[in-house]
């Protein structure tokens, strides 16, 4: 389901003259329902002249607990209904005989009535929302009451409130027009609150959506749907279907749209964690991704753009909620690394380097069972009967001499070891040491078994610029706790109680 809010008005009749399909309408109504809302009047369908087929009313709603049942559908072959704000004045020829006609001056009467408390300043009394289903999806007149009643809770309308819906039912799908007055029924007709009522409509939807099992559909800031305006529909095809294709595929292509289309396909196949990896997956799908730096060097901004197009497009002007360079990595969870992604991303290296050390640490039956149940983001490998845990750690180097990088890397392989031997009991024998690589560098001979975690993922040591060993041991206590606490009591080599390893536990499987 989605939802609109039209601008808000200062008379009732042209909303009612809309939404019972007047003159102006731009569908087809195939059939007319009435959900009467908190209205004390009626919508009234006129009789046509004895010569002409006598179409009735989609349905009428009383209200949520007074439901008449559903009348024949209405198909009306000569386009739009008659609505009338008085008696009917049909003439009695094709087209008038073909539509049906409604009075809605009651209507209009008692919105106008209601209007009249009002003792403020405001103008704009009165509102117009639409609520849409999903191409192909339907609900019955009782459904449509209760969509009414709870949207206009959500939206802050109660029953000192006037409101009422018009369900349509046309070529495309079916939708309902509500009407309301904003003037409340109390002391000095204060007006309802309309901030915000976008994102509360939204809310609205998403409960509906799931108490009558339609289509979920995401929120704008999550999805990469553009919305198309009604004035855009005749250009660009007609309706909304071909107009969005016309978007995609036209001859005025809307490049934003063919962006977002193109992002969405590579999200679906997996969402990228880093920000090499952002580049490389768009480029599977079209798009050049370009970063632009400050003076510093550091990223503040991303443009895309399609490959069939010369148009360079900002990430806020694509999608501002996900595709900004901010919101790529605080919403989209996307990580960025200087001195890993520069390079993928068409910026300078970053000043000074990266140590990375991979520790490979063996494990028993029961370390393996407990990485494989919690599934931690540690990655899993196998060689010659034996399983291992893979680990990586990583620090940012500010010198580029090579005698200091020495000095730090060598202090990186003995913190490393440190930890190790914290977690696995290494120092007193209870797990042979850890081998230790560089670079992403593999063992020969090891075989992943779970390699999901993403080359990103590693424990970052920062140290001072001049060692501390003081500093460096406090780094290896934290870096350890938080390993702990992420992955809980869970290396346990032997069982002192009976005596016997965990490994001997039949229900431990590799």
């Amino acid at each position: 389901m989605i939802h609109k809010s039209k601008k808000f008005g200062s008379n009732a009749y042209g909303r009612l003259n809309y939404a019972a399909g007047g003159i102006g309408h731009e569908h087809k109504i195939e059939g007319l329902g009435f959900v009467k809302g908190t209205m004390t009047s009626d919508l009234k369908f006129i009789d046509q002249p004895a010569q002409a087929p006598e179409p009735e009313p989609l349905f009428i709603i009383e209200g949520v607990d007074d439901i008449i049942d559903a009348m024949p559908s209405l198909t009306a072959t000569g386009g739009n209904s008659t609505a009338t704000g008085g008696n009917s004045n049909a003439t009695g020829d094709e087209t008038a005989a073909s539509a049906l006609a409604v009075d809605f001056s009651d209507l209009n009467n008692e919105f106008e009535a209601t209007a009249s408390m009002h003792c403020g300043k405001g103008e704009k009394l009165f509102g117009h929302y639409i609520v849409s289903l999903a191409p192909g999806e339907t609900l019955t007149p009782e459904q449509w009451g209760e969509v009414l009643k709870e949207y206009m809770d959500a939206m802050g309308y109660d029953e000192f409130c006037k409101f009422c819906g018009f369900v349509h039912q046309d070529t495309y799908n079916q939708h309902m027009h509500i009407l309301t007055c904003r003037v409340k029924l109390k002391p000095g007709g204060p007006l309802v609150d309309d901030s915000n009522d976008y994102a509360k409509g939204m809310v609205a939807m998403r409960k509906l959506e799931k108490k009558f099992g339609l289509q979920i559909v995401a929120n704008p800031e999550d999805s990469w749907g553009v919305d198309i305006k009604k004035e855009q529909f005749k250009y660009l095809g007609g309706n909304r279907e071909e107009a969005n294709e016309a978007m995609l595929n036209g001859p005025r292509k809307d490049w934003a749209a063919v962006i977002r289309a193109r992002v969405n396909e590579a999200w679906s196949k997996g969402k990228p964690r880093n920000m090499g990896e952002l580049v490389d997956v768009l480029k599977a799908v079209g798009v050049d991704v370009k970063v632009r730096a400050n003076k510093a060097g550091d990223p503040e901004g991303i443009s895309y753009k399609a490959q069939g197009s010369d148009a360079w497009i900002s990430g806020s002007k694509v999608k501002s909620t996900r595709m900004t360079w901010r919101n790529l990595i605080e919403k989209e969870g996307i990580t960025y690394n200087p001195h890993k992604h520069n390079a993928a991303l068409g910026l300078p290296p970053a000043l000074g380097a990266l140590v990375r050390v991979q520790a490979f640490q063996e494990l028993n039956k029961i370390q393996v069972a407990a990485i494989k149940k919690t599934k931690l983001n540690i990655r899993l490998y196998h060689s010659q009967g034996r399983h291992f845990a893979g680990f990586s750690f990583e620090q940012s180097l500010k010198s580029g001499a090579e005698k200091y990088e020495q000095m730090i890397h060598d202090q990186l392989f003995k913190l490393v070891m440190n930890i190790i031997a914290l977690l696995f009991g290494t120092d007193k024998g209870r797990a042979p040491p850890a081998i230790l690589t560089e670079d992403h560098e593999i063992p020969e001979g090891f075989e992943a078994v779970r390699d999901d975690v993403g080359p990103d993922h590693a424990w970052a040591i920062v140290a001072s610029d001049k060692p501390d060993w003081k500093e460096l041991g406090q780094i290896k206590i934290e870096t350890s706790e938080v390993i702990l606490q992420e992955h809980g009591e869970w290396i346990r080599p032997t069982n002192d109680r009976i005596g016997k390893t965990l490994d001997n536990d039949p229900d431990l499987k590799f």
